[in-house]
């Protein structure tokens, strides 16, 4: 531990954190430009006894402050036991002596004073740095002290209570401050709860839709922006939410959940009460473990020959192939032109295959055919398939030249009650026939244009982003469509899919 020598400047652990800064102690008197928490004994040594632990040898490094003891300084003893904080009879390098100021600890007969240990020497004095309030002559000084009159040369007003051992110095572990439970998520709980989510502690949550704040009305250090805060990526990961690292209504419900709290989507005292006596209680957050994935693509006629070899190589472990559609304009069902090439291929280089159709039906009868054309295709290729069998639900336009085709309907003015009964035939008819069936769309298409409350089945997500924002569960994420693997030309959609793919024996 370098000892301090001078007064600090433009340093932020003598900064009060209200005008940028770290110390939570009140302004100095008088206030000294750079060190605004001079001249006053508590401010310094809150400041002090935080940089030694961040900050040992002065390099200028600047850390959230562990502990903040910002009551009077004869009560800083009892402000450290809260903290965790030991209390010795002697002083201790780095530590923080407490003196107390007449007959009681109440202030109104003295507030006390306090000063940092910088060296403790073999003739028994000490050298300690302090500020007191008032002091007009001096902000800052260093004073060598001893203990002749038992009170480390402080006048008979004075009492010495003890030291507040610094755990930098001592070697024992540094304990984060307990948190006040009063309901208000200030920068304190926030520190906490970024050093709990392991992020870069700055006490501020940032980049938030500060239109959202009425779900969090307890959580006041918060700034607006956008890209979402790694903090809240974290919590939302922690509860099992959408990681998009804005806090909104449905994060808000998960974490109250998770904190056993009425989950009313309001985030207010009680929640943060709740959430305050939690941090105080756990250091770290415990993640769930994070699923296994596999690389699958997904092809149609769309891809040209692939070098099932090379893509293997190239890490890919499954391949979903459209089998047929439904031709628009006559209605017929119709093979895709590369299925047979594309699942052949990826078969014989002993990469696992699965299938799925275009749906283009409107009725449940059509919906019906289609699973049955499905599953007649998979048994022409005669390859085993490794995944459920997946039916395309996307937005779909019954045109041709320009015009619209007599006797069919645009999809997208289908009800929902229809298209849902449609998915539901094709699904319930792929069960029927012993195979699990699987909904492919898009996020907004799963939560808008299908009841997916009559759809329980294998779910394949669609968007196109670094998380997946589906509210429900499901197996398969296509994240995106301009992915590129070795032994394929041009783009390929690419998928993470959280089902082990069935390994099957590649043809001798």
């Amino acid at each position: 531990m370098k000892q301090r020598k001078s007064q600090p400047k433009n340093n932020r652990y003598y900064i009060r954190q209200v005008t940028g800064g770290l110390n939570g102690a009140v302004a100095g008197s008088p206030t000294i430009a750079g060190a605004n928490v001079l001249a006053n004994c508590v401010g310094y040594a809150n400041g002090r006894f935080n940089e030694i632990i961040n900050d040992p040898e002065l390099k200028g490094i600047e850390k959230r402050f562990r502990v903040q003891l910002i009551c009077n300084a004869e009560n800083f003893i009892e402000s450290a036991k809260r903290q965790g904080l030991k209390i010795s009879s002697k002083p201790t390098l780095g530590g923080i002596m407490v003196w107390q100021k007449g007959a009681t600890l109440d202030g109104r007969d003295g507030a006390g004073h306090v000063a940092v240990v910088e060296a403790i020497y073999k003739d028994g004095t000490i050298l300690t740095s302090e500020s007191g309030w008032g002091s007009r002559d001096w902000a800052f000084k260093n004073l060598r002290r001893n203990n002749e009159n038992g009170r480390w040369d402080q006048n008979e007003l004075y009492k010495f209570r003890g030291c507040i051992v610094n755990p930098s110095i001592s070697g024992g572990p540094i304990v984060p401050p307990k948190l006040l439970v009063d309901g208000i998520g200030g920068t304190e709980t926030v520190y906490r709860m970024q050093e709990f989510f392991g992020t870069t502690a700055d006490g501020v949550i940032s980049s938030q839709n500060l239109n959202l704040r009425k779900y969090y009305p307890s959580l006041t250090a918060v700034q607006g922006g956008s890209g979402g805060s790694p903090c809240i990526k974290n919590l939302q990961r922690w509860v099992g939410a959408s990681q998009d690292g804005v806090l909104g209504e449905k994060t808000i419900k998960a974490w109250q959940k998770k904190l056993g709290v009425e989950a009313d989507g309001i985030f207010g005292p009680k929640s943060m009460k709740a959430w305050q006596k939690y941090l105080n209680n756990n250091s770290k957050a415990v993640y769930p473990p994070t699923p296994k994935t596999y690389k699958v693509i997904d092809i149609s006629e769309f891809q040209d020959e692939i070098n099932w070899k090379k893509a293997k190589a190239d890490g890919v472990q499954g391949a979903i192939i459209r089998c047929g559609l439904r031709g628009a304009g006559s209605g017929k069902l119709k093979t895709d032109s590369m299925f047979l090439n594309h699942i052949k291929g990826a078969y014989k280089a002993g990469v696992p295959v699965g299938i799925y159709m275009f749906t283009e039906a409107i009725t449940a009868k059509e919906g019906r055919e289609e699973a049955d054309y499905a599953i007649k295709l998979w048994k022409t290729a005669g390859v085993p398939i490794s995944f459920p069998i997946g039916v395309d639900s996307e937005n779909v336009f019954y045109y041709e030249n320009g015009k619209k085709i007599a006797g069919r309907a645009n999809d997208t003015k289908l009800s929902k009650t229809k298209r849902t009964a449609a998915i539901k035939a094709f699904c319930e008819r792929i069960k029927e026939k012993g195979y699990t069936p699987m909904i492919y769309a898009s996020t907004s298409w799963l939560h808008n244009q299908l009841d997916m409350s009559k759809l329980p089945y294998d779910v394949w997500v669609a968007q196109y982003n670094d998380v997946c924002q589906y509210e429900g569960k499901y197996v398969m994420w296509q994240y995106t469509s301009e992915g590129r693997i070795a032994g394929a030309s041009g783009n390929i959609d690419i998928n993470h899919c959280y089902i082990e793919p069935k390994k099957v024996d590649p043809p001798k």
